[in-house]
């Protein structure tokens, strides 16, 4: 329950809306001094020439020995390129026919041409020297055909290649991988944002992206026939269909429905049929949005800027043929899904279903990359590696991390039984071993008609048959008491939240081997999805860490793709350190928790999912009898949790909570996890256990207690989106003491910690000491590649004053589209954007005029910065962490009151990431709080009117700012 004092949030004073005007004195970036070499005379440029072809011919010759050696390889010539990376760009090559499948390190591109002779840069090497071409050709510092050692080291997962290399193995031994080819194949430059004046309404920049949607699904679909055949052709098999949502155009259709019937509609609908939107009411007739998959529907053609009569009578009739073309398609689809329902008896003939599409103009890039899990031999899996030509990369489908639970009974029946939750409560997904449903600590907030289990055979089995006590039920069960020391109602007495039960793991605790891990999860939260769950919690992990100077994994990229595509808020664990591990290093010597910078110990996958809170854990106070005592304790970080920082040296775990610590003798150096050192949890009774215990350990079961925060949230704000959940639960986090008052520990207490220890009461309400102001913004009013969004905090005069600490936090979020072939933080997603805040004392005009989005560290300002705690930049701030590298970007500083200005300037700033559409936008949550340290000072009233009578006050719309020029951002 609110403290009697809290308040709601209240709004971020918005001051400016505008575009960036460019500085002159940017320029081009700097040539690499390889590259200046090359272009230093007629004799070297001549050299280099003679190079590249040299090159040129060997990768012929390697490609047609391997034509001659591996049968069915799909046409085209896969090679390797070495440019200056300081002039990578996507479309550079498209001239002559060359596609730059994927970005690796230091310059070196994973290419592809769909012509044999490779005649295309055989003219450009002729042409060296000549214009334009001269630069072009002298960056490109090496073109070759790798071997199969480099291909294996650079396209191979560490796990697979090692098995490659065994020759003990048979060539037969089947290996189950997840492969990622290349599917961009796109050609020109941005899609411009459209003019009103000569493109009214959008319909020229609109067609364009159609056509090129269009022509990225027929290239896709051909590149996925390929493969398919290429991997029976070698005795493999595809796991499951190869498919991507962006391979189809999607209609909707609207269904009335009475409320009753609800859960049987989502448990009945075809599984290609998504549920956009979807609620009850008891007893009212509910409104459903159905999306459904449709055949390839036409550009609209149109707003051409000049026009002839005949050529405006033309396109009149083009647009209006396909107009019939698409109508017809919608049509035809609609009454198939129409028939479907009513002869399933969820709606008659007469019902009310209206059909509608959404607009061509808001449809996502297509992506330059798919995945797909197959099994194939050893032999089939070497000639993928050396020869297939859209490859970008293969890796060993990782074991998911085995669970450790010990004898941790508590005695007793549960002391109270919690009421079921309001109707309007937020409702939680359970991607997890299943939950047992009859449990009395749990049953009453199951929606068990909506429990499905995706485990192959058994879809009506949802229960927890881990054993001895089960995993689900325990993760279910510190959703609904996030304290690790009881499992008592709150004060309401009803359960917080709703639970759904999305069974993906058996009674092993694996996903089964014929599941692929990125489609399970989308499966599962797209149903989910039907019953309104907004949050989900996935307690699953590889077995391995996930390779940091690799691409991101398709595990991890599926949930950034979900979260962007389906607003949703997904928790995930950092991973454990084993037992033995942790053993072994006590017994090596290691000081606990020295041992956790350890390489080894690095996050499992998918903790390095960019969008997902990835959670660590901390121990909790608990009492041992002798000679046990806890390895670390009250906030420190549990001996098992895996460490940061994320893929992109972004804060990584974002946040811990408490799930368990290990026991150890100080004089024998023996651990032990039997020693009641988890949290207090139900468990499953399946198996001659107690209702609850303190079995459970692991990150694993740190994450239910951060979703039932994030479900607090949504409880509180039911309107707000998942990212705007999301940046008010990491706002609301705090470091532990021991390292919020230790400058020495930052470095290493980041990556243990990430931002700390979430607060549901400081994410969820303001009171009158603590004012947490916020802004929102969706789709459609999202910031734009080279936008500046101005906002300021009115600082209260009681706060300006000496004496008086104040501590200010700041958090933005955002969820771009992802792209698993980048390497740069600034390129795995279409946008990204970062926020900046005013110096000291520094006025809120001169703050916006100077704010550059181009340079991380902006041109300096008048005043001294704000002692801000984890910077935005590696070399800045703490070391080795990029505070502005990842989508969610949190920091706070405490600083004397009489050094802040009256109104303190954050602007955010949108940037480019890969995205060729000039008119997308970035949606994003702004978040901050103020607050007093070591006093009483109300202030909530004072800030409160102050951002009454701005609101009062119009916003200017399109406002300059000043920026550097920098091609590469």
């Amino acid at each position: 329950m609110p403290d009697p004092q809290s308040h709601p949030h209240l709004p971020f004073v918005s001051v400016k809306n505008g575009t960036r005007r460019k500085r002159r004195n940017g320029g081009a970036p700097a040539k690499d001094p390889r590259t200046l070499r090359i272009l230093s005379s007629p004799t070297a440029r001549g050299q280099h020439a003679m190079n590249l072809t040299q090159g040129v011919g060997h990768v012929l010759g390697v490609q047609a020995r391997h034509q001659q050696q591996i049968p069915h390889l799909p046409a085209g010539v896969p090679f390797f390129i070495r440019v200056d990376p300081a002039v990578i760009a996507d479309n550079a090559w498209s001239g002559q026919g060359v596609e730059l499948l994927a970005e690796l390190d230091d310059g070196l591109i994973i290419s592809f041409s769909e012509d044999a002779s490779l005649q295309g840069i055989l003219d450009a090497i002729a042409t060296f020297g000549q214009g334009q071409e001269m630069v072009k050709m002298a960056a490109v510092w090496e073109i070759f055909a790798a071997d199969d050692r480099l291909r294996r080291e650079r396209l191979c997962g560490a796990a697979l290649n090692e098995k490659l290399q065994n020759t003990e193995s048979p060539a037969d031994t089947p290996i189950q991988i997840n492969i990622t080819i290349g599917t961009s194949g796109l050609r020109g430059g941005d899609i411009k944002a459209h003019d009103e004046d000569t493109d009214p309404g959008g319909l020229r920049r609109a067609g364009r992206r159609k056509e090129r949607i269009l022509e990225w699904r027929q290239l896709a679909w051909s590149r996925i026939n390929a493969l398919q055949d290429f991997i029976a052709q070698q005795g493999g098999t595809t796991i499951a269909p190869i498919d991507h949502p962006y391979l189809h155009d999607w209609s909707e259709i609207g269904v009335e429905v009475p409320a009753d019937r609800l859960a049987e509609l989502a448990r009945r609908l075809d599984d290609n049929l998504i549920i956009a939107a979807a609620g009850s009411s008891t007893g009212q007739v509910h409104r459903w949005r159905l999306r459904f998959p449709i055949p390839d529907l036409p550009a609209l053609p149109g707003g051409n800027a000049k026009k002839s009569p005949d050529s405006i009578e033309r396109e009149r009739q083009q647009r209006q043929t396909a107009i019939d073309e698409r109508t017809q398609i919608i049509d035809q689809a609609s009454d198939e899904v129409r028939m479907a329902l009513v002869q399933a008896g969820l709606v008659d003939e007469n019902s009310n279903l209206t059909e509608f599409m959404e607009p061509d103009a808001w449809e996502p890039e297509p992506p330059q990359e798919i995945s797909c899990v197959a099994q194939l031999p050893k032999s089939g899996i070497e000639a993928l590696i050396a020869a297939f030509p859209h490859l970008i990369f293969a890796e060993e489908v990782p074991s998911i991390e085995p669970v450790h639970v010990a004898n941790g009974d508590e005695p007793g029946t549960p002391a109270a039984i919690p009421a079921i939750p309001h109707e309007n409560a937020p409702t939680v997904g359970i991607i997890d071993s299943g939950i047992q449903e009859n449990h009395p600590l749990v049953s009453g907030a199951v929606l068990t008609t909506a429990s499905r289990s995706f485990i192959p055979g058994a879809p009506l089995d949802t229960s927890d048959h881990v054993s001895p006590i089960g995993h689900g039920t325990g993760v279910a069960g510190a959703v609904l008491f996030p304290d690790p020391h009881h499992c008592n109602p709150d004060a309401s007495g009803r359960h917080p939240c709703w639970l759904i039960n999305l069974r993906v793991l058996n009674h092993q605790n694996e996903i089964p081997a014929s599941l692929s891990y990125p489609l399970t999860t989308w499966t599962a939260v797209h149903y989910g999805r039907r019953f309104g769950a907004r949050i989900f919690t996935q307690s699953i992990s590889a077995f391995t860490p996930f390779n940091r100077s690799a691409h991101m994994d398709p595990w991890a990229a599926m949930i950034d793709l979900l979260c962007h595509d389906e607003d949703i808020v997904m928790v995930v664990p950092a991973g454990n350190i084993s037992r033995n591990d942790v053993q072994s290093e006590i017994v090596a010597g290691q000081n606990f928790p020295g041992y956790l910078r350890n390489p080894p110990y690095g996050m499992l996958s998918p903790a390095g999912a960019m969008h997902a809170i990835a959670v660590g854990s901390v121990g909790h106070a608990a009492t041992l009898a002798p000679p046990w005592h806890q390895m670390g304790g009250q906030d420190i970080p549990s001996a098992f949790t895996r460490v940061g920082p994320g893929w992109f040296d972004e804060v990584k775990p974002d946040v811990v909570a408490y799930g368990g610590e290990l026991a150890w003798d100080p004089v024998t150096r023996q651990i032990d996890g039997n020693q009641g050192t988890g949290p207090l949890l139900p468990q499953t009774t399946l198996h001659g256990h107690s209702p609850f215990g303190r079995g459970h350990l692991g990150t694993s079961f740190a994450v239910p207690q951060v979703a039932s925060i994030a479900a607090a949230i949504e409880a509180a704000h039911p309107d707000l989106d998942a990212q705007s959940i999301r940046a008010l639960l990491i706002n609301g986090a705090r470091w532990p003491y021991w390292l919020e008052n230790d400058d020495l520990r930052r470095s290493e207490g980041i990556r243990l910690v990430g931002y700390g220890i979430p607060n549901a009461e400081r994410s969820c309400h303001s009171t009158d000491q603590r004012v947490t102001l916020i802004a929102g913004t969706d789709q459609r009013r999202g910031i734009g590649i080279d936008q500046v969004h101005g906002y300021a905090i009115p600082i209260p005069d009681t706060l300006r004053q000496r004496g008086v600490q104040v501590r200010i936090d700041v958090t933005l979020a955002f969820a771009g589209l992802p792209r698993i072939r980048r390497r740069d933080y600034r390129q795995y997603l279409n946008l990204y954007a970062n926020w900046r805040a005013a110096g000291t004392q520094e006025d809120l005009t001169d703050f916006l005029e100077r704010v550059s989005p181009d340079d991380p560290d902006d041109e300096p300002g008048r005043t001294p910065p704000l002692p801000w705690r984890v910077g935005h930049q590696r070399n800045h701030g703490i070391r080795g962490i990029r505070g502005n590298g990842g989508s969610v970007q949190k920091d706070w500083c405490i600083v004397a009151g009489n050094l802040l200005p009256r109104q303190l300037g954050i602007a955010v700033v949108g940037r480019k990431g890969w995205e060729r559409d000039m008119e997308t936008a970035l949606p994003y949550a702004l978040v901050a709080t103020i607050e007093p340290v070591g006093a009483q000072i109300p202030i909530y009233a004072e800030i409160a009117q102050k951002v009454a009578v701005a609101a009062t006050i119009p916003v200017p719309a399109r406002v300059q700012v000043r920026v550097p020029v920098n091609p590469d951002r």
